[in-house]
């Protein structure tokens, strides 16, 4: 085979790697192959490269650079938290300095100058703990924007199944903990709360999406003026779309929720869900075995499955973000009743 001319690998700028894998497959099913031939081979090559080389883009070069800005800032504003957190200790020693100097006890009356001392400090006080509460809410928002990013890059440089499903699994359990205002309760799309039908949803959501007869993790790319959104399988390097209308698409949980604040926002024993298989990007129908203790706890669901004597898996860890209400699209739940 005549692959090693010097002038078709100048012609065609290719490396000496590719030049050498070329010339190892030509060997192997011992053909020939023309300085064309060699032209189209190189072309596939390049064409089918993993994912990891294309990091090297500009536009993900651009991204990168953003992402260190914004965790540089980050840090920079991390700093600023304990001297926050100084502000609010002395206003509420100031408060307790005074209900000490003065004997004050719930229900005591004050008046005169006393009184406007007190409603000072405590309008002090209040003030304090907003502007820390508030602070460290952005600086989570902020957190958690980085994260999505962090999690886009990674997922558009993965290389092989094992690193997507780790990648996949750790944004799941990475995902931010609701923390509410006192005496609120959680809002849908928090754990186990699930979001009305009516809900739009947004461009690079990940939601469960139920296409050929199986509920898959999929992404929206699309939103098109009829209603229905175009998704692609997060676990399809090809990128196919696929076009599905609203009812079809369960959007996943942006929270987690906190077993000892909202407890009410989980899914209880013996619910039946459907949860992502472990190491899949497909959704099965399980029953709840075990609900998380605290935040950073998995549910333990066992799948249905007829492979077992019992109809179900051994109870298997899935994150909040994978385990949502059991849904029947409409038309499925007509053909089984027409049975």
């Amino acid at each position: 085979m005549s692959l090693a001319q010097d002038r078709d690998k100048e012609n065609l700028q290719i490396s000496e790697e590719t030049f050498e894998i070329i010339r190892h497959i030509a060997e192997l099913f011992r053909v020939d192959l023309t300085t064309s031939q060699l032209a189209i081979c190189v072309e596939i090559l390049h064409r089918e490269m993993p994912r990891k080389i294309k990091k090297h883009s500009g536009e993900l070069e651009k991204e990168e650079e953003k992402l260190r800005s914004a965790i540089d800032d980050i840090h920079r504003r991390i700093k600023q938290v304990p001297e926050m957190k100084d502000k609010v200790n002395e206003s509420l020693s100031a408060i307790q300095g005074l209900i000490d100097k003065n004997k004050l006890s719930i229900g005591s009356k004050i008046s005169g100058p006393l009184r406007s001392k007190v409603i000072n400090i405590y309008t002090n006080a209040k003030e304090a703990c907003a502007a820390e509460e508030n602070f460290l809410r952005a600086l989570l928002t902020d957190i958690d924007n980085v994260r999505k990013v962090q999690y886009e890059i990674r997922r558009s440089t993965q290389v092989g199944r094992g690193e997507l499903m780790q990648l996949i699994a750790h944004h799941a359990r990475t995902a931010p903990l609701w923390i509410g205002p006192i005496d609120t309760h959680p809002p849908p799309l928090v754990g186990g709360i699930s979001a009305p039908e009516t809900m739009d949803l947004k461009v690079g959501s990940e939601v469960a999406a139920f296409i050929d007869g199986i509920w898959i993790l999929a992404e929206v790319v699309t939103i098109l003026p009829n209603g229905k959104y175009e998704v692609k399988d997060v676990d399809d390097e090809l990128t196919k779309k696929h076009l599905i209308k609203r009812k079809k698409l369960i959007p996943l949980p942006h929270w987690r929720a906190d077993p000892l604040r909202d407890s009410h926002a989980l899914f209880p024993l013996n619910a039946i869900v459907l949860a992502l298989y472990p190491q899949t990007t497909c959704f099965y129908k399980g029953v709840v075995e075990h609900v998380p203790e605290v935040s950073s706890d998995d549910y333990l669901v066992a799948f249905e499955d007829a492979s077992f004597s019992q109809g179900y898996s051994p109870p298997l860890p899935v994150p909040q973000r994978y385990v949502i209400n059991h849904v029947l699209p409409k038309q499925y739940s007509k053909t089984k009743r027409r049975q």
